[in-house]
This record gives structure tokens, C-alpha cells and sequence, in this order.
């Protein structure tokens, strides 16, 4: 937590919300598995729904991040190729 406050002082005011959101999401995501232990130890509150809402969750997260990473990556390339033509 105390390296998250200390990212979250260097942001820029206007980026503050978006980061803050990604962290929450991530956080909501790890906070679902030891729900999902509990609730499959006791045998209530529906443990396989917490872990494919975990899974569903981290799924999405990892392809989001593919995705920008392959976007940066031909922007990035587009560049040095623009660069090497001139």
C-alpha cells in the first residue's frame, strides 16, 4: 500500500482516476480468491462462482494489457520504419 501512495502522489492530477481504477480492479481480482477459498471450505456463498469471476476477471485484464503492449509496439515500429525511410 505504501508504494501505491507514493505512485499515486507522482501521477498527474488527470491521470490519478485511471490509475487508481486499474489498481482497484486489480486488487478486487486478488481479494476473489481468498473469498473463493473460504466460501468452498465452508461449502456457501457460491466458492466456483468467486473463482470464475477471478478467472473472467484476470482474463480480461491480461488482454488488455496485450493488447497496448502489440499497439505500442506497431506505433513504436511505424516510427523507426518513418525514421529509416528519411
Amino acid at each position: 500500500m505504501f508504494l501505491h501512495r507514493q505512485t499515486f502522489k507522482r501521477i498527474k492530477p488527470g491521470r490519478r482516476t485511471r490509475w487508481g481504477a486499474r489498481i482497484a480492479t486489480f486488487h478486487l481480482g486478488t481479494l476473489a480468491i481468498p473469498i473463493a477459498g473460504v466460501s468452498l471450505t465452508l461449502g456457501h456463498y457460491g466458492g466456483l462462482f468467486w473463482l470464475v469471476l477471478t478467472v473472467l476477471m484476470f482474463f480480461l485484464w491480461s488482454t488488455i494489457n496485450a493488447w497496448t503492449l502489440l499497439w505500442s509496439t506497431i506505433n513504436a515500429w511505424t516510427l523507426v520504419v518513418r525514421a529509416v525511410e528519411e
